[in-house]
């Protein structure tokens, strides 16, 4: 594999959005996605697995993915920290027991859409986990009553793209989708 650029970046025009639309989650005892292709620009054009991707949604502005490069020079080695924040809103038992059940889950398959419809695969080599969160009662009454969690993970490299609907290929794949 070549480490040179063969391209580079165009200014393009101010059309894209920030913040997240719905998030989906890999769930069920035997969870598992046991193949992923792409094509030559490395976007997902399949995958396969067994378990059900269960739908998060959140609210515009208030969710978010950050992927970070973390490069030793010295060391030569190089990675991805994936960290996802989603607000969850209205504490209530099935929201606990959801998140008190992820915590516990040092592997999650995530799927991500922005706010442009780009739909991103985190966690696809090491999975992702809960690496820190809160639920909150609020202390005005127009203070938010739910929780705040980061799902956080490393990857040897930045997160694929769906070359289309993700939920198509889930089903064609041979998962359920939520």
């Amino acid at each position: 594999m070549s480490c040179y650029i063969s391209s580079g970046i165009s200014l393009g025009c101010a059309d894209s959005l920030g913040s997240l639309k719905s998030v989906w989650i890999l769930g069920d005892a035997s969870h598992d996605v046991t193949s992923v292709a792409v094509d030559a620009d490395q976007a997902i054009t399949g995958f396969t697995g067994s378990g059900t991707w269960y739908k998060f949604e959140v609210k515009r502005n208030t969710s978010s993915l950050t992927q970070v490069i973390n490069k030793s020079f010295e060391n030569g080695t190089v990675f991805y920290s994936q960290d996802l924040v989603l607000a969850f809103y209205k504490y209530d038992v099935d929201k606990r027991n959801i998140v008190r059940l992820m915590a516990q889950d040092d592997n999650l398959k995530v799927v991500v859409e922005d706010q442009n419809g780009t739909q991103y695969y985190l966690g696809e080599q090491n999975g992702l986990y809960i690496g820190s969160g809160q639920a909150e009662s609020g202390l005005a009454v127009g203070d938010k009553n739910g929780f705040s969690i980061t799902l956080t993970g490393q990857e040897p490299s930045l997160a694929k793209l769906y070359a289309s609907d993700f939920s198509t290929m889930a089903a064609a794949g041979g998962f359920t989708v939520e």
